[in-house]
């Protein structure tokens, strides 16, 4: 019978996990059979694959199967079951209202026929698509009941913790994966060491080690990377900590940093204060670094002439009134060519350098010659660091009224002793300072190896050594000068520095 008719088919699978097809190819087989029962010849078939009804996405087949249906080509429509069709109420509604003004009828393998042109029929069709609906909605709350308990289990995901992404430094399984796992614990000592991240990302990329997705390394990827609570144990769900990673013969990870050093780091890195330095390099040694000679305020690196057709050389200039002062803001008071000015400055230190080191190489480098104390004077120097950004970062939420006074109190009172610890440790060790200093990567090959050093080194780099070993202040000229001079320039050693 209706051998006549125009019969169409509809099969969907919300979840492909093999990719094969295979759950689909057996609805269209099963749909087959049945029109072979009725000895129909199925004339079109529509697919999804791996499409969720209810997940409120477009299906291209559904809706190619819709406007078939709205032209008039489709009199019955097989399907393996109602819910291939709709698990969305919204969907249903238009397949009754197409189906009832076109007389589609629908017939399913498992639970019959849907006859959407009477009341009684669309009833059931509303009724099934409640009870497809609810199922849909109980199997997501099974789903992220199960995401919870593995939370706060603290064991690692077959796929990692994003799904179907590894995170930097660990296999999917969870194992550490080198050399990820130390150039991540590196990156966080550098940082509290006052490391830029800027220099981290280009020198990673220089190395050629990229993200878990093959692209290279910004700031910004890496302030997220070195503040993923993942690499210190700690699992977190809507940004509060819900449990630590299980033992690893327990299904857990191996954390690549400590707590204490993790905490510091997310302290140093939401700092606002801090926020500008640890994210953007300067580009001129000198910006930020040299004084005024008339107000004593901090020069800065940028091109006056930018846009008005003049040469435009990069110049270094005071900003009155932008110190936080009472002063308005107005025009510079001093301002000077850069290029001539780097070149000066740098040759003084490279000079004073070389000169130290062949004088007494010992007291000038005394941390990269240390004795070897068995002391891991670097990290102890890291979990100091941390524990300082905490304890600063804690007076911040204070002072905004985030915490009170005996919050923040008491958090002081149980860090201190610690803090403590690690600086006797650090003195113990004849660390004179507890900071590495900035001009040990320019003299640690030698003499010989200073200038090539400098040159290398970062302006960042550069302007740390320079501030560290003197002040530079920068002088009017006379009007009309054209040449650098340096006999306007006054530098001032510093003690701790030559």
């Amino acid at each position: 019978m209706y051998t006549d008719l125009r019969v169409a088919s509809y099969a969907r699978m919300s979840q492909d996990i093999s990719g094969e097809m295979l759950g689909l190819q057996r609805q269209v087989d099963e749909c087959t059979a049945l029109a072979e029962q009725n000895r129909w010849e199925i004339a079109r078939r529509f697919d999804d694959n791996d499409l969720s009804a209810f997940s409120g996405k477009t299906r291209p087949g559904f809706e190619a199967l819709l406007e078939s249906m709205k032209r008039g080509e489709i009199d019955v429509l097989l399907c393996w079951h109602v819910d291939r069709l709709y698990r969305s109420m919204k969907d249903l509604e238009r397949l009754i209202d197409i189906a009832e003004k076109h007389r589609v009828h629908i017939k399913a393998v498992q639970g019959g026929e849907l006859d959407l042109s009477s009341s009684a029929g669309r009833m059931v069709a509303r009724i099934l698509g409640s009870v497809s609906r609810q199922e849909s909605e109980h199997k997501g709350e099974r789903q992220r009941l199960a995401n919870e308990q593995r939370r706060t289990s603290g064991v690692w995901s077959k796929e990692g913790i994003r799904p179907g992404q590894r995170p930097f430094g660990y296999t999917k399984e969870g194992k550490p994966l080198e050399p990820e796992a130390s150039l991540l614990k590196k990156a966080a000592t550098d940082v509290l060491g006052k490391a830029s991240l800027r220099s981290i990302a280009i020198a990673w990329n220089k190395m050629g080690v990229t993200t878990t997705r093959g692209g290279a390394w910004t700031n910004l990827q890496l302030r997220r990377l070195l503040s993923n609570p993942l690499y210190a144990g700690l699992v977190t769900h809507g940004g509060e900590v819900v449990g630590r990673a299980a033992p690893v013969e327990d299904g857990g990870w191996e954390p690549l940093l400590e707590e204490g050093i993790h905490l510091g780091l997310v302290a140093f890195l939401k700092d606002p204060v801090r926020k500008r330095d640890s994210t953007f390099e300067v580009k001129h040694q000198g910006s930020g670094v040299y004084r005024c000679g008339v107000c004593g305020g901090r020069m800065y690196a940028g091109y006056p002439h930018r846009g008005a057709g003049k040469p435009n050389k990069m110049t270094y200039r005071c900003r009155p009134g932008m110190d936080g002062s009472s002063e308005q803001r107005r025009a510079a008071h001093v301002a000077r060519i850069g290029e001539p000015l780097d070149l000066f400055v740098s040759d003084l230190v490279i000079d004073r350098l070389i000169t130290k080191l062949e004088g007494d190489a010992g007291r000038l480098a005394s941390d990269t010659e240390r004795e070897d104390d068995g002391v891991d004077v670097v990290m102890v120097t890291a979990q100091l660091t941390a524990l300082r950004e905490r304890l600063d970062g804690m007076a911040v939420q204070c002072a905004l009224g985030e915490i009170d006074n005996q919050q923040l109190a008491s958090a002081t009172a149980a860090l201190k002793p610690k803090m403590a610890e690690y600086q006797a440790v650090l003195d113990a060790s004849k660390v004179a300072e507890v900071e590495t200093e900035p001009e040990d990567e320019i003299i640690k090959d030698g003499p010989e190896k200073v200038a090539a050093n400098w040159a290398k080194a970062s302006p960042a780099m550069r302007g740390k050594v320079i501030d560290r070993m003197m002040t530079v202040t920068v002088n009017k000229v006379p009007r009309g000068t054209r040449v650098f001079d340096d006999k306007y320039i006054d530098v001032q050693w510093k003690r701790r520095g030559v």
